[in-house]
């Protein structure tokens, strides 16, 4: 038998442990504030569409630096894209339909001439583009001309640097990306034996162009027949002409806003150093998670043997969470209502406040999606929102909204809305011709997922290189709906989230310096972004930088040529290194005074 004594100590032990153990999942739960966005009050920015720098409709005055255009500056491939590059780093873009329309001044420099070859003709403007080149002005042919026209004229193929066209058309068995053109390192964009042949996506057919010796090439085509790297066929390159710095494209690289890094890192190439601002923000979107409805719930049955609730909780959110600790990125939850708004089946509040306490917990952040899988449209969306989520949890303030397939002028209607009044984000698919960052109306900005989080082929990854190089910003976003409506057996959790999981730890591995942030987090970053202009001059070992419309803070990559040169001192910044020639400046006052140190005695020259 238990003494009295015996059976009172044990029951204070007892109910010690569970006070001990109780305790802090109560308190934890009595202070999660889950009903409230803490990125409503931490987030958030004084600018708006008002503030943004112009696409080169500003006078010349307003920029520090300037680009000249020749092509068509408003169509939907290379001129939009170049557009949109001038935009973000803040350059003067000086357009002309031709070269002959285009009059030199050495008062008014510009960093380089770009050029579209569907507006050039080369028999008549190799001579202007020659002068230009021998007058110091460097060139950037973003695509190539007429490979008959090329192959006729001589002095035009000495311009771009090509000895010889060794075939019309070669097929390579890849593309090979060197170190240190852009952010991210080398890659070898290669088949083999453990990766599947979807992969591949990029051009591998293409003339051979084998380059003259004292060229530079930065991207080539792989071939298996012993050649070295110089001698394959050229995709990216560059030849010199004097002073002046040629470079060319082999392929349609540029006709998209893949070539906004490209053009970022060509420039770089002409310079001693390149000081330029980003948005700084890698942003993991899950898109249609959680449902607040229980949908599907027979083909959930089938395949998981549980309903839709229990797989998002069970099955889906420890993966999510896992990834997202494991990689410190944070977490965008996109709440899709409905998925089906013509059954039955109504969202659930308890749904709703238990993804609101654990996204509070994560330091994650709930957003709204427009996604309609079946439906009468977005006025009975909206309305029928309205009637469930939007009395649940009436003070968590949704910052941003996911565009899904619906048109501008839906969102338009949707945002009109009481439940979508505090949206200030709307993300949006991946555009190749789009503008990555902008506004959608003054209030509201719109930015454009990069990738997709359960795919990452060979010219996605080189996108994502890119677009870090060019303006610091990554958006991979993951859609749930595919779980909740499958199309196929390959649309599993268990099939998904290998990937998932695979490529988000390795392909954002190069940028993990770079900020992670939410969707209001982002927000707000690219609000600055957008807003501020900037000055710069060097003054021996010292680069001085003034930010015009400065808030807070803002964000610059430097990129060093000299592989000796490092950034010893910042004042009113501070200062990480992503690679061997390049850092992540933050600046915290609106005048930044950057000292380059040297490990040998060279100065930082012209």
């Amino acid at each position: 038998m238990v003494s009295r004594r015996n059976f009172i100590t044990i029951t204070l032990i007892m109910l010690v442990l569970l006070f001990m153990f109780q305790t802090p999942e109560v308190m934890k739960d009595r202070m999660n504030d889950y009903d409230a966005n803490a990125y409503a009050k931490s987030a958030g920015s004084s600018f708006d569409g008002k503030d943004m720098q112009a696409l080169g409709e500003a006078s010349w005055d307003s920029f520090m630096e300037h680009i000249v255009y020749i092509g068509n500056a408003y169509d939907q491939t290379t001129g939009s894209m170049v557009r949109q590059w001038c935009a973000y780093s803040k350059r003067y873009m000086d357009t002309y339909p031709s070269v002959f329309k285009y009059s030199f001044s050495r008062e008014k420099m510009p960093e380089a001439v770009v050029i579209d070859c569907k507006y050039l003709d080369i028999d008549e403007g190799t001579d202007k583009l020659v002068e230009l080149a021998g007058q110091g002005v460097n060139l950037i042919f973003c695509n190539l001309p007429n490979l008959r026209k090329l192959k006729g004229n001589m002095e035009f193929r000495k311009l771009l640097g090509i000895r010889a066209i060794l075939f019309d058309r070669v097929h390579v068995k890849g593309i090979h990306l060197q170190e240190g053109f852009l952010l991210g390192g080398e890659k070898v964009y290669r088949l083999d034996d453990k990766l599947d042949k979807s992969y591949q996506d990029m051009n591998l057919a293409m003339p051979w162009y084998q380059v003259a010796s004292g060229t530079k090439i930065y991207m080539a085509g792989i071939l298996d027949d012993g050649a070295t790297y110089e001698n394959w066929p050229a995709v990216i390159w560059r030849n010199s002409v004097g002073k002046a710095k040629v470079f060319a494209v082999n392929g349609d690289y540029m006709s998209s806003n893949i070539g906004m890094g490209i053009l970022e890192a060509m420039l770089y190439e002409t310079k001693q150093y390149a000081l330029y601002p980003i948005v700084n923000a890698q942003t993991l979107a899950v898109l249609n998670y959680p449902c607040l409805a229980s949908e599907n719930e027979s083909e959930m049955q089938r395949r998981y043997s549980r309903s839709l609730k229990a797989v998002f909780r069970d099955v889906i959110w420890p993966g999510l969470s896992a990834t997202s600790e494991k990689n410190m990125k944070k977490m965008t939850c996109f709440v899709a209502p409905q998925l089906n708004y013509l059954d039955e089946n109504k969202p659930q509040r308890d749904e709703l406040i238990y993804y609101l306490k654990i996204l509070q917990e994560k330091k994650a952040e709930a957003g709204l999606s427009g996604t309609i899988q079946r439906g009468k449209g977005i006025g009975h969306k909206v309305k029928s929102d309205e009637k469930s989520i939007g009395k649940m949890e009436p003070e968590y303030k949704y910052l941003s909204f996911y565009q899904a397939k619906l048109a501008d002028s839906e969102v338009e209607q949707a945002l009109s809305s009481e439940l979508y009044k505090n949206v200030r984000t709307a993300l949006s698919d991946y555009d190749n011709h789009g503008m990555l960052l902008s506004y959608f109306n003054d209030s509201v900005t719109r930015q454009l997922i990069v990738n997709d989080g359960f795919s990452h082929t060979f010219l996605e990854d080189f996108r994502q290189n890119s677009i870090e190089t060019a303006i610091g910003y990554s958006s991979i976003a993951i859609d749930m709906g595919k779980l909740a409506f499958p199309a196929s057996e390959r649309d599993s959790w268990e099939k998904l989230y290998e990937k998932f999981a695979g490529f988000t730890t390795t392909y954002w591995k190069a940028y993990e310096k770079l900020s992670s942030a939410t969707m209001a987090e982002s927000d707000e970053r690219i609000r600055r972004f957008l807003a501020l202009n900037y000055t710069q001059e060097r003054t021996g070992n010292e680069i001085h930088l003034h930010i015009e419309n400065f808030e807070k803070e803002a964000y610059f990559i430097l990129r060093l040529q000299s592989g000796n040169w490092y950034v010893k001192e910042a004042k009113g910044a501070s200062f990480a290194q992503l690679d061997d020639k390049s850092y992540l400046v933050t600046a915290t006052m609106e005048d930044v005074a950057l000292t380059i140190g040297e490990e040998h005695t060279a100065k930082i020259t012209d």
